[in-house]
Parts: C-alpha cells; sequence; structure tokens
C-alpha cells in the first residue's frame, strides 16, 4: 500500500528525529557508546507510538534506492534504525502492517538482511487481528521477490512461513515456491496441480522437507522423516516423479534473456529451486537400484557441465548426487563416480567425486582403485563384448567393437534390419528403451575402463591372478579391452588368446591364483621383443584400447642430464590454450585457463605413489590475441620440471624412475602434438606464431609421430593405393591423377609438387570415412592417424574430389 504524497506532520517530525541523530554519529549497535546519542536514542524510542512507526516508515523509504535521498544518514544505519524500532514491539493497524511489508518489499538491503524480521512482526499482528486482503497481497509479493533475490539457506524457511500466513496452512502444507521459467520447476508446478488435493498436499510435505536440508549432507532425523514421507507417497510413486523432474534439468528454460546478456540463465538452476532439486536427489539415497543410479549419475554430468560464463550449471545438485551415490552399496553407484570421475574436468568437480569415491571405499573397507574395479556391471553381456537378447521374432545384438565402437544390430526371424521396426517400436516400446540406455552407459563406461587401465602403467599396480582373472580377464565387458592388451605374469610376458595365457612363441604359460599380473611395459623389453608382439598382434588383428606395443619411450637425454633438474626437450611451442587446458584436464593435470588478469599457471601432475609432482612450465605467447573473456589464445611451452611435493625445489631428472619420467614425458609430447598450432591446415597467420607454424608443419618428427610413421609403414603396403604411395624421410608421398603430395607424418599438413604448394583440407571435409573404417588400425586414440590415412585415401583418387575449395587448390599453380 502506498503512502500519501504529502507528510504528516509526525511524518516531518520523524525526519527532524532522523537527521538529528546521523548529526550525533548514529550507528547500531554502537549507538551507545556516545553518552549524549544514547540519551538522545533512548528518549526517541520513548516517543509516542504513532511517531515510532513513522520513524521506521521513513527509515524504509529512504532505503528505496529508485527514491531519491533525503536523509543526510549512511543507508547501513538507517538500517539498523529501523530494526532498533522493530525491535520495540510496536503496535500497528492493518493498514500499517500492509504498509510496512511494502516498504520493505521495495528496501533492497534491508529485504535482502531482515526479511525474517517483517514476517516475525506480520506472524505476530495476525494471529492477534487476522488476515486481511492488502497484507496477504503484499506479503506475497515480498515472499517472491526473497525467494528470487536471495540465496541464502534460511530464505525457503522464511518464504514458507510468509506463505502459510497467506494460506492459513501449517508450513508443512504451503506447496514450495518455485521460481518459474526452469523445465524441471514448471514440471514439479504442473504435476502438483493435476494432482488431487489429498496428493498435492502430501507432495507439499515431501517438497518441503527436501527443501528444510540446509546441510551438506541430510541427518539420520532427516533420513527417517524422508523415510516416512516415502512410505506415504509410495516409492515408485516418488521414483517417477523424481526421474521426470531430475531429467529435465539442462533442459533450455523459457526466460526472456536478452540477446546481448553476459551469461545465458535459460542454461542455469536458480538458487531456489536447486534447493528443491538437491533435496529430491537426497530422498533417493535409500534406493538400491541401477535405474536410480543412473539417474544421479546423469543429474550429476550435466550439472557439472560448464555454462558459458558461469561455471557448472549447479554444483549444489551435483554435489548432492555425487554424495547419494557414495553412499549407495552397490555396483551401479560406483560405477557411476567412477564414469564421472573420467569426465569431470573441473577441479571442484574432481574433487567433489573423488571425495565420494574415498567415502564410498572407507565405508566397504578397499581402496578406491579397488572398489572402482569390483563395481564394473556386466549390463547383461552373456560372453566377451557381445549382448542378444529376443522379443518374440525380433533381436538386438550389441558388439563392443572399440572403445568408441558399438555396434547394434536389428533383426526378425533371423533377418537383419538396419534399424528397429515399426511393429518393434510398437509392441516393445520399454525394452527398446533399455537397449538405448544400455549402450548409452556402455558409451559412458568403456572410456573410463580404458583410462583406468592405462593409468595402472604409471601407478605399477598388480594384482593377484585370482583377483585380476575375475576382475578383467572374465569380466564380459572389462575382459573386451583386456584380452587385448599384453600383461606380464611373475615377469613373463603373456597374451589371452583362445582362452589361454600364451607367451611370444605361443606356449601356455602356467599360472597360479597368486601369480603377480601387471600390464606390461615396453620399456622393460628389447627393442626385437617389441617389434615381434607387435607383428604377433597384427597377424592376429587385434586392435589394442590404447598405445601399449606401439607406446612411445622417452629415456634421458645428454642434453637432459646436462640441464639435470630440469628438461627442455618439448619446449618453444605454440599451444593453442582452450584446447590445451582440456586435454591437461583429461589426463590429469591441473590447469587453469590464463588470460588478462593475475592468472599466471602452469599445468601441474601430482603422483602421490611416488611422491612426486611434475610441472611444465607455459606462458602466454607473445604477440598473441584474447578471446571476448579475456583469455589468450595460445601459450608458450618451456621446461619440464620434477620435484618432491610440497617441496618448491626441482630434483634431478636421473633421480626419477625411468617408467615414471616416459610416461609423464609422453603427456607432454601428447600436448604439444594434438595442441600445436601447427596442426591447424587453417593456420594463416604471420609474425611469431606464423614462423613457428611453418617450421612445425614440415619440421623434424617427434617421438609420437616417429611411432606413427613406423605404424603407417606397416599399413600402407596392405592397401589398396599401396602402389601410389611411398615414404620419404617424415613424409608420406601419394601419387594422385593431377598431382603428387607430401603429406607430413607429424602434423598432418600437405605440400603440392612440384612447386611445395600447401594444400589446405579440414579433417571434417571431403575425407574418405568409408575407406579408412575398413582399415586395421593396431591401436586406438591416434585421431591423426586416421586423418593421414583418410586424406591418403583421398588424395589418391584426386580426380574425383569433388569439394571446390580442395580442387580450386589443386589446379591453382
Amino acid at each position: 500500500m502506498e503512502l500519501p504524497q504529502e507528510h504528516s506532520e509526525l511524518r516531518k517530525q520523524a525526519q527532524t528525529i532522523i537527521e538529528e541523530l546521523a548529526t550525533m554519529g548514529f550507528h547500531s549497535p554502537n549507538w551507545n557508546c556516545n553518552p549524549a546519542l544514547t540519551e538522545r536514542t533512548l528518549e526517541v524510542m520513548k516517543s509516542d507510538r504513532a511517531l515510532l512507526v513513522e520513524i521506521l516508515f521513513e527509515c524504509l523509504e529512504e532505503l528505496d534506492f529508485n527514491r531519491p535521498r533525503v536523509s543526510k544518514m549512511a543507508p547501513a544505519s538507517l538500517e539498523s534504525l529501523a530494526v532498533e524500532l522493530l525491535r520495540r514491539n510496536l503496535e500497528f493497524d492493518s493498514t500499517q502492517i500492509a504498509t510496512l511489508i511494502s516498504l520493505a518489499h521495495k528496501a533492497p538491503s534491508f529485504r535482502r538482511t531482515r526479511s525474517a524480521r517483517i514476517v516475525d512482526v506480520v506472524e505476530k499482528f495476525v494471529k492477534k487481528h487476522g488476515l486481511t486482503e492488502p497484507i496477504r497481497l503484499n506479503l506475497e509479493k515480498f515472499a517472491r521477490m526473497i525467494a528470487i533475490n536471495i540465496d541464502e539457506r534460511e530464505t525457503n524457511r522464511i518464504v514458507n512461513r510468509a506463505f502459510s500466513i497467506c494460506t492459513g496452512c501449517r508450513p508443512q502444507d504451503v506447496p514450495v515456491l518455485l521460481e518459474p521459467g526452469e523445465a524441471a520447476g514448471d514440471q514439479i508446478i504442473a504435476d502438483c496441480k493435476l494432482m488431487t488435493p489429498a496428493d498435492s498436499q502430501l507432495w507439499n510435505r515431501v517438497l518441503n522437507h527436501a527443501v528444510s536440508l540446509t546441510a551438506v549432507k541430510p541427518s539420520i532425523k532427516w533420513q527417517s522423516e524422508a523415510q516416512k514421507l516415502l512410505a506415504q507417497v509410495g516409492r515408485e510413486n516418488y521414483s517417477k516423479y523424481a526421474s521426470r523432474w531430475l531429467s529435465l534439468i539442462g533442459v533450455r528454460g523459457t526466460r526472456d534473456v536478452p540477446p546481448d546478456h553476459w551469461s545465458d540463465s535459460n542454461e542455469l538452476i536458480c538458487a531456489t529451486n536447486a534447493e528443491v532439486l538437491k533435496g529430491i536427489v537426497w530422498f533417493l539415497v535409500s534406493y538400491s537400484d541401477d535405474e536410480t543410479a543412473r539417474l544421479l549419475g546423469a543429474t550429476a554430468d550435466t550439472c557439472f557441465r560448464k555454462v558459458k560464463n558461469h561455471g557448472a550449471r549447479s554444483p549444489k545438485i551435483a554435489n548432492a548426487c555425487v554424495g547419494a551415490l557414495s553412499m549407495m552399496p552397490f555396483k551401479e553407484a560406483i560405477s557411476q563416480l567412477s564414469r564421472l570421475a573420467a569426465k569431470a574436468k573441473s577441479p571442484s568437480a574432481r574433487k567433489t567425486i573423488d571425495k565420494g569415491l574415498g567415502s564410498a571405499a572407507e565405508r566397504s573397507g578397499m581402496t578406491v582403485e579397488d572398489l572402482q574395479e569390483v563395481s564394473v556391471p556386466d549390463f547383461g553381456f552373456s560372453k566377451f563384448g557381445v549382448y542378444r537378447k529376443q522379443f518374440a521374432q525380433f533381436e538386438v545384438e550389441i558388439v563392443i567393437a572399440g572403445v568408441h565402437s558399438l555396434v547394434v544390430n536389428w533383426s526378425v526371424d533371423g533377418k537383419p534390419l538396419k534399424a528397429p521396426s515399426t511393429a518393434m517400436k510398437r509392441d516393445f516400446p520399454l525394452e527398446l528403451k533399455a537397449i538405448k540406455k544400455t549402450v548409452i552407459e556402455l558409451e559412458k563406461l568403456l572410456p573410463s575402463i580404458r583410462d583406468r587401465i592405462e593409468m595402472s602403467l604409471l601407478q605399477q599396480r598388480n594384482w593377484p591372478f585370482s583377483v585380476w582373472r575375475e576382475r578383467y580377464l572374465n569380466h564380459p565387458v572389462c575382459g573386451v579391452l583386456a584380452r587385448r592388451l599384453l600383461w606380464t605374469f611373475n615377469g613373463k610376458t603373456g597374451l589371452c588368446l583362445d582362452g589361454k595365457i600364451c607367451d611370444l612363441a605361443g606356449a601356455e604359460i602356467a599360472v597360479l591364483d597368486n601369480t603377480l599380473v601387471e600390464l606390461w611395459h615396453p620399456i622393460a623389453s628389447s627393442a626385437s621383443d617389441v617389434l615381434a608382439w607387435r607383428t604377433k598382434l597384427q597377424e592376429r588383428g587385434i586392435t589394442q584400447p590404447f598405445k601399449q606395443v606401439y607406446r612411445e619411450i622417452y629415456l634421458l637425454t645428454d642434453a637432459e642430464r646436462k640441464t639435470a633438474t630440469y628438461s627442455n626437450r618439448f619446449a618453444a611451442h605454440m599451444l593453442r590454450q582452450h584446447q590445451f587446458a582440456e586435454l591437461c584436464k583429461q589426463r590429469g593435470w591441473h590447469y587453469t585457463l590464463q588470460g588478462q588478469w593475475d592468472s599466471l599457471n602452469s599445468p601441474i601432475l601430482k603422483l602421490p605413489k611416488w611422491n612426486l609432482e611434475v610441472e611444465f612450465l607455459v606462458v602466454p605467447a607473445t604477440e598473441d590475441a584474447s578471446s571476448p573473456a579475456g583469455i589468450y589464445l595460445h601459450v608458450a611451452t618451456d621446461q619440464v620440471r620434477f620435484r618432491r611435493i610440497n617441496s618448491p625445489e626441482a630434483i634431478e631428472l636421473s633421480e626419477i624412475m625411468p617408467i615414471v619420467f616416459t610416461e609423464v614425458m609422453r603427456d607432454v609430447d601428447l600436448f604439444v602434438g594434438v595442441c600445436s598450432i601447427g596442426n591447424d591446415p587453417n593456420w594463416q597467420d604471420g609474425g611469431t606464431l606464423g614462423t613457428y607454424w611453418q617450421s612445425y608443419s614440415f619440421g623434424d618428427l617427434g617421438s609420437s609421430a616417429q611411432t606413427r610413421l613406423a605404424v603407417l609403414k606397416t599399413i600402407i603396403p596392405r592397401l589398396k593405393i599401396a602402389a601410389r604411395c611411398s615414404f620419404s624421410d617424415k613424409f608420406l608421398i601419394v601419387r594422385g591423377d593431377l598431382r603428387t603430395y607430401r603429406i607430413h607424418v607429424g602434423s598432418g599438413n600437405i605440400l603440392m609438387e612440384p612447386n611445395a604448394q600447401y594444400l589446405c583440407i579440414v579433417p571434417s571435409r571431403g575425407l574418405a570415412k568409408s575407406d579408412i573404417g575398413k582399415v586395421y588400425l593396431p591401436f586406438e586414440g591416434d585421431s591423426l592417424l586416421s586423418v593421414i590415412l583418410s586424406k591418403c585415401f583421398l588424395l589418391a583418387e584426386d580426380s574425383k574430389i569433388t569439394d571446390s575449395s580442395i580442387v580450386n587448390q589443386i589446379h591453382q599453380k
């Protein structure tokens, strides 16, 4: 309710008193430090009730940012004086209560910090005198405003109390206030409106209990009450609604957002709705089914994802999902945590997930590594890498062909189909949905298994054969990857062939349950044995999930022995910073983007088992541009150093175990090989970066590029285009119908003969994917190898190229 425009005599008197107190230095709670001020303030507080109300209203009006200031008293002092007056238990009439709420609504600082005090006053008045329509309308408007703009745990309680006053219901029966414009919140509102009054009231209690959770994790008392409510709404019924609501997180909202706004709020979850959804998640902690675990895993993944110019979508909900999963004592929950750990990019997300895994491991009495291994589900696979399911005359088959290659085959009465038939979709919708979920889960799981196995090289992890056999060799999913790798059995190298562990000569290796099994590394074998294993795998057509027999080995060089405490092997390279940062996160290095602020840092890899940490020095590239957000586009590389954890001093490289040194340097080589601007076929920059691009694009081959060259020399002779291909130093030479092409094995960039003219081919355009898909590759993970082979197929038949941008370059002399 608005106040009259003309001030009464009481209002003028109130303004005079406020100015007098301001002159004397009023600022609660220290106003009584000055004897004169204390005496005057106490005298004011004994004034007539009507005058005190006018002073209160004048204070609140002065705190309205949209109203011209009259008083010289500082806003903080005005707020303090208003609080002092509210503590006096003033008597209001209904009109004045409505006015009080209206004025508090318009005073942002007071509303933000003193909303509970206003609700206290209103609640006391309504209990004594009843609720009028102006009070109800103003209080509801006030409650909605504080719910939207205040991100405090106490906020929801205050809002709940306010709506309890407005409706006359018990606080636990009042509908939870959700901010509209978000898919999940809108669905909750819509579902509750469609319920019967009895069901709606019951769900109000559930949602109010959800939002009452202010701690990071629920107490025993909270969980006990949650179990009672679950029993009343029905566990299956709750799961249905919770799944619907949580699945909508990440769906774009419907708010009106200016096109040029710095952050898109339609991608976010507001604080009010996040509190409700966080509590909804914690209700699920008592469930023990795979579907619930997958729901929480998917929700956490969505909430951890970064929103442009903001950060993670909703860390609060994501953390709740991780906490709930860590308390669920069954395989799928731990499996979801493992998958989240493999995908997590931000340091805070990784820290939360690692903490969740640690808590789960502690409760189970196992190490985190053991817990992750025993928690890998089999998804119902009846044999290694193959899943079959029959639906009447229909059948589906899922084949794990590789880490990133799942083949789904459909058939009816034994006849193959390209996709599920209309009849299958009509008669078995739930079964098809389950198949789709299985494929999605496998696509997430396989990379995490691959990464965990590969990391065991650096960790030097080993298992008794009986344990390894159960977790890897005989596991229908893990076994697909494990059986393509070399392992050592009490020091003897072996490969699983036809169900037996065989050595290089094909003889079976005798193993016992206590035989120690370890992942083989080429650093411990002779060059001849490594070459022989490569040949054997090639003859068998075995594609390894990562580079193992072709793994690069990095030994100390004379230059590194001379520098002693650092390596310059990968210094002076120019890397695309955003891509570099992403790859650092994937490989477990800690790094944050550098920009035009105090942000200088270098990637750090911590190796607790060896009491080591590694630093790869990088600095912003000179003469470099920045993104609109002020982030440098490129960084220049420098030294690699090792030091003991919590020690600033670099240690000599000769003290590092050879396998630790080679694996760390391999990571650094990977950063350079993948992120260097020399790999960008579109690079047309001049200056320092342009000079570097020229030198890298066609320069000497690094270790990983030399490995790629060796692989190409084994692959090319078996291709239909072999007669058109040859090798010269660091180039794969392809003879086309129109010109001859030199493909640099390190960068994939191309020079055309006879004038060494540069040919730009963007990998996503015009490449012969159908041909490359038929080529045997000895390992997965080298995307540049696939790109070079694709370019090779394309250029061998250059007269058939239709892409105008490529054709124009070829014909340009």
